[in-house]
């Protein structure tokens, strides 16, 4: 009966019957939810942007597809040890994923453990949808996701994460994205430092960056050491000489021997 009214619903998109779309999308919420397949779930998702459906209407169908997802992939170390499952998982549509990564998975671990797995193992969509996806992380999330059992793969979304917001260095500096930034964790922190794919003028723009994270976390618990592997990551040969020469020895976390 269930898969009827989905398939019911297609039919009256394609008709243009507005009230019969609203008809079968109440008959959804009535019928045993294990008769939905993963499949309509993500073809009832597409739904607001195939009809014109209200907002009441769009929120019942979102309910019924939040109770179908949450009965397959609640259960997270099953999701992560089940091979089955975790292809089902991968296969997921992005509007399906977000959907589920909102739903109550018993902590926000368990959230972030199937969008990093999702991305480890959806490496052609990444580009397409990462801005609708990428949101879903906190600046408090992505410490988290460096923490992931190995097989979410947790520190490869960080790092498309790391590169959506703060990749372009000079922007983050001019449009007040360092605030931000300067909430970040030392282990997020030194990820982005290594990262080959920066867009940068040059060094100087890593170096002035990391002096607004070092000034801002100065008083926490933030460690000579932890300053010292940030200067081994500097690329003092990019900067330019004027920066390198003058600039960069007054720099009180930088360590000349790095």
């Amino acid at each position: 009966l269930l898969l009827l009214a989905a398939q019911c619903i297609h039919f009256a998109v394609f008709w243009d019957a507005q009230s019969c779309v609203e008809l079968c999308i109440d008959s959804l919420t009535k019928v045993d939810l294990l008769h939905l397949s993963i499949e309509d779930v993500e073809a009832l998702l597409d739904l607001p942007g195939a009809v014109q459906v209200v907002e009441s209407q769009q929120r019942k169908v979102e309910e019924v597809c939040r109770k179908r997802l949450m009965q397959e992939f609640k259960n997270v170390p099953q999701v992560l040890a089940d091979d089955a499952l975790t292809h089902r998982l991968s296969s997921l549509s992005p509007s399906a994923l977000e959907l589920l990564c909102r739903c109550d998975l018993g902590s926000r671990e368990g959230a972030l453990c199937l969008l990093a797995l999702w991305f480890s193992r959806a490496q052609s969509l990444r580009g397409t949808v990462a801005k609708k996806l990428l949101p879903l992380i906190s600046t408090a999330d992505a410490s988290q996701l460096l923490s992931l059992p190995p097989v979410c793969k947790g520190a490869g979304l960080c790092r498309d994460w790391l590169l959506h917001y703060f990749g372009n260095v000079y922007s983050t500096i001019k449009n007040g994205r360092s605030r931000s930034f300067c909430s970040l964790s030392f282990p997020v922190v030194r990820l982005w430092a290594s990262l080959d794919e920066l867009q940068v003028h040059n060094e100087n723009d890593v170096a002035v960056l990391l002096s607004f994270w070092c000034s801002a976390n100065a008083s926490r618990a933030v460690t000579q050491q932890n300053f010292n592997e940030l200067s081994a990551l500097l690329r003092v040969g990019c900067m330019s000489p004027p920066f390198s020469h003058f600039t960069l020895p007054k720099l009180s976390w930088f360590t000349k021997s790095a």
